[in-house]
């Protein structure tokens, strides 16, 4: 990219689209605050602006049609380090129903099609250890 405002343009349109939001930190270069502010608004998608001193800000900003999350590591001109590991803990086991999210353009006869089926529900997770993965997934449930 020939510059960092268009990486940070790229990385959203490509994962979001009219209607989805991503959540960002409110420590932001004003460049990227105006492009999630205002463009992408005009875009049809919504930036929610989180404080990162609490970072569960991030999971009570999460919805169905989040599609990211977005952080500076060290932003201009607060220079206040991101709290990445705690963002990324809160982002890294994500369950979504792809019916009525990422294959909800599709028609009923289109979804199965593509895999996807009414039950179906699909995990995001990084790269970490099965236990972990069990263990998140057990407390999601214990919550249901």
């Amino acid at each position: 990219m020939a510059s960092g405002q268009a990486a940070s343009t790229y990385a959203v349109l490509n994962v979001a689209e009219p209607g989805d939001n991503f959540v960002t930190s409110t420590d932001l270069y004003g460049g990227s605050w105006a492009l999630f502010a205002s463009t992408l608004k005009h875009l049809g998608i919504e930036a929610r602006f989180v404080d990162p001193a609490d970072p569960e800000n991030f999971c009570r900003a999460t919805d169905a049609r989040t599609k990211l999350y977005y952080a500076e590591a060290l932003p201009n001109p607060k220079l206040h380090v991101f709290p990445i590991r705690e963002v990324a803990d809160i982002g890294r086991s994500l369950a979504i129903h792809p019916a009525t999210t990422t294959h909800s353009q599709l028609t009923a006869d289109d979804q199965p099609r593509t895999g996807v089926t009414p039950g179906y529900v699909r995990l995001s997770v990084g790269i970490e250890h099965p236990d972990d993965i069990l263990a998140d997934l057990a407390q999601a449930l214990e919550r249901a």
